[in-house]
């Protein structure tokens, strides 16, 4: 029986997602995406002002990050 790809990586992110790195714990919320995909992200723990972090859609639709509501299931 196939397994199903993870939801995340078949539609992209879209702003206000929260997004969590399995492999760190990190939390980020998406706060921007461009037409390719990639994404602008602010880490939970920064204050509102903080600078935002760029991802690739590559990073996004990797095995280390995951939407929130994934995480349990990845975990």
């Amino acid at each position: 029986m196939p397994i199903p790809p993870p939801e995340h990586t078949i539609t992209r992110p879209q702003v206000g997602e929260y997004y969590v790195n399995c492999a760190t714990g990190a939390l980020v919320e998406i706060m921007d995406v461009d037409p390719s995909g990639d994404v602008m992200v602010l880490d939970v723990t920064a204050p509102l002002d903080g600078e935002w972090q760029p991802l690739t859609l590559a990073q996004i639709f990797s095995s280390f990050w995951v939407r929130v509501t994934e995480f349990a299931a990845a975990a």
